[in-house]
């Protein structure tokens, strides 16, 4: 370790017990100090091989949790953007069928029209007759007309203008 850490010793400041158990003593000379209460032992721990690969272990372990969150944020990530870009194509594909499906739907009104003038055309009173007169029919004359009388008691009786 480098001889430049600093170092907390706040924890081992002298006490006071003259006064009152655990009051702090005012910062005094080396001389004038009191002494503290015997505090527990430290112990120091060897640097044993179990303790090392313990060590070893430990560093292992945080290193591979550490992986593990950058690999769940990176997949999380990577869902997030793969659906983003789905929608995205979803999106474009239903607006090309949409357009798909309004060209089809111009396409049927322009025939719609071209359609229904073309019958408008076919019922003209001329092709009516024309059509008539090749299928035998003939056009009807004034003196053709027979009108039958029904309100009379007499029903066989029918006369001609």
């Amino acid at each position: 370790m480098s001889e430049n850490v600093l170092r907390d010793l706040s924890m081992f400041e002298t006490y006071d017990t003259s006064t009152s158990p655990r009051k702090y003593a005012p910062s005094a000379s080396p001389s004038k100090r009191v002494q503290s209460p015997p505090a527990r032992k430290l112990r120091v721990l060897e640097d044993t091989p179990k303790t090392k690969r313990e060590r070893l272990a430990l560093k292992e372990f945080e290193s591979l949790l550490s992986t593990l969150k950058i690999l769940a944020v990176a997949v999380a990530c990577i869902v997030i953007v793969g659906s983003l870009v789905f929608q995205r194509v979803t999106v474009n594909d239903l607006g090309r069928e949409i357009t798909r499906i309004e060209t089809k739907l111009n396409e049927a009104k322009s025939e719609n029209v071209r359609l229904s003038l073309k019958l408008e055309s076919l019922k003209t009173p001329k092709l009516v007759g024309d059509f008539a007169q090749s299928k035998g029919m003939i056009q009807r004359d004034e003196y053709t007309i027979t009108y039958f009388d029904l309100s009379t008691k007499d029903v066989g009786h029918a006369f001609s203008e």
